[in-house]
């Protein structure tokens, strides 16, 4: 346990008019005059913190001093009375006649202190475990059953204010911040007199005759006389430098505009389109947005709210589980909770460094009435469990144990069986808990057909459930989408089957995914295969394809004698190998490039926009955005302009419309082409497929698609929250002079 003694002010005597005397490694005390007043007989004399070994150093309180004797201190006058015996740690001022003195607690070694007065008098007990200074008065505190209390006594030991388990801080010139059992603080002087109601969550300062505190996150101000000048709504105060900062203000708008909330904080995240989180200094409130009113609860922290309605938060360090109202549905006394997919999981730390782990579901019912060791989440219906033995077992989602716990560790849920750790070595074990594949050295996996692959220094060897051999190689096998890849000489790759068949020798050089996971290609002397998942080959090295594109629609891009053209699922040719590039089939068109510039043809082949453009995309909404000379525009699918090409930028939106940029502004075309907002503003945002956001010397505001004003362009930022349908704007504040907010 580390406990400080803080530092204390000290009204020295004149040290002028005392010498040490010296003899044979002893000291004492000699006045002006060269009378002998405390003979040479000590360790030391002056205070256990500063023991003086000059004249320099030697400070004389009263008429008293202290004096070290066999390794521990006591007080003793200056006529040479020993005013204590020397049996303490420490000894030093404290009031005009009283002193500290400190001493060792003999079970766990940590300084317990006590008051003296003068005349040696024990004015308190030795019980304190800290001393903290004030002007005119000290707060201690003291251990009780492991329990710190606080008290606060004057500078002759007398108690001013009991003690209570409650927190009690100095703040400065003499004023305390009390706390009370609601977690409420009162100011108070050191005298133990109350200036003020026991109303604040926290009182941090007394500057310039002005004491700071905080309601619900926010700052305000009360005088030395308890008496409140400046109500709680601000972010930050300086006293010093008469100065303070608002919280940002926050205006909410549903999807047609309407307003439905308006408040101050510093971050706000939307849970739903009726419930706001926001953080207001170091605490985080929730809002109820049709309400309009913050919720009074202050949390630590706040995670997201499940699609269940519940929340993970803490209060006062700890955590506990809410639901959208705020109602506890797991009490905040747990150090730390996981949210799974079947509920929540609490941890209390125990003081040997163990861990109580409960299991509640997603509605705050505990599922089992049992204590683990630990919890681990394995899919929606299994978890993992830890008993006192560290032996791991399984539950199912009802909390019935499936599997008991007798296993090293669970690691997964694959092909209906648990692919558990036994005695160190990897096996797997049906919903019975019968083995399934007995442990094995190296590692083990099972794949889709139920084989199992065990790998260890003796090679990769593939098993049927019944433990039949299927296949054996030296070489490195790696599970893929197209089986097992066997790397052999040359770093040639070559693929097993799950049932250990070979689709392919190792004589290929590489292999990627075309379309999804059911078509691959893979090159070998500079030609590529169109394998299926199902392993028929669907292009094979006769057809000398150079090149085969990644799908991103119906068709592939295959290379030909140095010409694309597109086959379809089954490698059937769709449209001949005649172009230098080639695209996408999408709404019936294809982008296609001949002597350097692109055009369109049809799914048979016609030619329906002449191939004049430098650069073109798919078609999207029965348009496609095509440039020439650096400059955009829209074509309608039989090549008719929708939008003029002449923009700098053009980006396609989701209502069909395009965000167009011309020298530096930007401005918008809706879906039938039509400039409804020119190039104007420094930034133009389309949300909700029905609004946009619009920016421009530095405020922001919405107007509809059409370009009509929605909500006024007067705002430091607002954005769209897409999931939950609602506009948030700010207003940033900026610092203001104190005096001028009265």
């Amino acid at each position: 346990m580390m406990v400080l003694l803080f530092p204390l002010t000290l009204i020295g005597g004149n040290p002028g008019d005392y010498k040490l005397i010296h003899s044979e490694g002893k000291v004492g005390l000699i006045d002006s005059f060269g009378n002998e007043l405390i003979p040479a007989e000590y360790e030391g004399i002056g205070w256990s913190d500063i023991e003086a070994s000059s004249d320099s150093q030697l400070s004389i309180y009263g008429d008293e001093v202290g004096y070290k004797k066999d390794g521990k201190w006591g007080l003793m006058s200056l006529n040479n009375k020993e005013l204590t015996p020397p049996i303490f740690e420490l000894i030093k001022p404290f009031g005009e006649t009283t002193y500290v003195v400190g001493r060792k607690d003999r079970l766990y070694h940590y300084m317990k202190y006590g008051i003296v007065n003068a005349k040696g008098k024990s004015l308190t007990d030795v019980e304190f475990v800290s001393l903290r200074h004030g002007k005119n008065s000290a707060i201690v505190r003291k251990l009780v059953d492991n329990r710190v209390f606080y008290g606060v006594i004057d500078l002759k030991g007398k108690l001013v204010m009991k003690f209570q388990d409650e927190k009690i801080e100095y703040l400065d010139e003499g004023m305390l911040a009390v706390g009370n059992e609601a977690q409420k603080f009162a100011l108070a002087d050191e005298y133990g007199e109350f200036l003020s109601d026991f109303k604040y969550d926290s009182i941090d300062a007394y500057e310039l005759g002005w004491a700071r505190f905080y309601i619900h996150g926010k700052a305000g101000l009360m005088d030395g006389e308890g008496n409140e000048k400046f109500s709680a709504k601000y972010k930050h105060i300086n006293v010093f430098q008469d100065k303070v900062l608002s919280y940002d203000d926050w205006l909410v708008w549903d999807n047609a505009y309407h307003e439905k909330a308006s408040f101050q904080a510093e971050i706000v995240n939307t849970i739903d389109d009726k419930l706001l989180s926001l953080k207001v200094g170091a605490y985080y409130q929730l809002l109820p947005v049709d309400e309009g009113k913050v919720d009074e609860t202050l949390y630590d922290s706040l995670r997201r709210f499940n699609s269940q309605g519940y929340a993970v938060a803490f209060f006062k360090g700890k955590a506990g589980v809410i639901n959208q109202q705020g109602d506890w549905v797991i009490q905040a006394v747990s150090d730390e909770i996981e949210e799974t997919s079947f509920g929540f999981v609490t941890m209390s730390y125990t003081r040997n460094d163990g861990q109580v782990t409960k299991w509640y579901n997603a509605k705050g019912s505990l599922m089992i009435d049992r204590e683990f060791q630990d919890l681990d989440l394995i899919n929606e219906e299994y978890i993992a469990f830890m008993g006192n033995d560290e032996r791991w077992g399984v539950l199912d989602n009802s909390g019935k144990v499936v599997i008991e716990n007798r296993f090293d560790e669970i690691i997964a849920y694959e092909q209906n069986l648990f692919k558990v750790v036994f005695s160190g070595q990897e096996a797997y074990v049906h919903l019975n808990g019968e083995m399934a594949m007995l442990p094995e050295a190296g590692t083990v996996s099972v794949n889709s057909k139920g084989n199992f692959l065990v790998s260890n220094r003796f090679g990769r060897t593939l098993y049927s459930r019944q433990g039949h051999e299927l296949f054996y190689t030296y070489d490195s096998l790696v599970d893929t989408e197209l089986g097992y890849q066997v790397v052999g000489d040359y770093g040639k790759i070559g693929f097993v089957s799950e049932e250990g068949k070979v689709i392919l020798d190792p004589e290929y050089d590489e292999y990627y995914n075309v379309s999804g996971d059911s078509l691959f290609a893979v090159r070998k002397s500079g030609f590529y295969l169109l394998v299926g998942k199902d392993y028929f080959i669907r292009l094979s090295e006769s057809d000398e394809i150079t090149s085969i594109k990644k799908a991103n629609g119906e068709w592939i891009g295959v290379r030909k004698d140095g010409k694309f053209g597109l086959v379809d699922s089954e490698g059937r040719l769709r449209i001949a190998n005649r172009y230098d590039d080639i695209g996408v089939l999408q709404e019936n068109r294809v982008p296609v490039k001949l002597r350097g510039h692109w055009g369109f043809v049809d799914e048979r082949e016609i030619l329906v926009i002449q191939p004049w453009y430098d650069t073109v995309e798919p078609f999207y909404k029965g348009a496609t955005v095509v440039s020439k000379d650096m400059k955009y525009g829209l074509l309608q699918s039989d090549g008719i302009e929708k939008v003029a090409l002449k923009y700098d930028t053009l980006i396609r939106t989701s209502s069909g419309g395009a965000l167009v940029r011309l020298e530096g502004k930007w401005g918008y075309c809706n879906s039938e082409g039509v400039n409804v907002i020119t190039c104007t503003y420094d930034q133009v945002k389309e949300v909700n497929g029905n609004s946009l956001i619009v920016h421009k010397r530095g405020k922001y505001g919405v107007n509809s698609l059409d370009g009509v004003p929605k909500i006024p362009m007067v705002y430091d930022l607002i954005y769209y929250d897409d999931e939950n349908g609602l506009f948030l704007g700010k207003n940033t504040q900026s610092w203001q002079k104190l005096t001028e907010t009265l």
